[in-house]
């Protein structure tokens, strides 16, 4: 009958440690997927500001430019 009951709890100590096992390799996973979308939205972060960077120079260099249709100015 003891050596029964021993089985028994080594089978449902058996299930629990494979549960275990099984939830662990899960939230690894899972870490590493967060981990993943993370590292993306700072690529995209840093891809958006970069094209935002290049926008502004080319707006500003393009507003100093002179404006072809207006009337030249001399200033002498």
């Amino acid at each position: 009958m003891l050596i029964q009951l021993d089985r028994d709890e080594a089978a449902r100590q058996r299930l629990s440690a494979e549960a275990s096992l099984l939830h662990n390799a899960r939230c690894k996973r899972a870490v590493l997927a967060l981990n993943e979308l993370a590292i993306r939205s700072e690529e995209a972060d840093e891809g958006r500001i970069k094209a935002a960077s290049v926008k502004s120079l080319a707006g500003a260099s393009v507003s100093a430019a002179p404006d072809p249709s207006s009337p030249a100015r001399c200033d002498s």
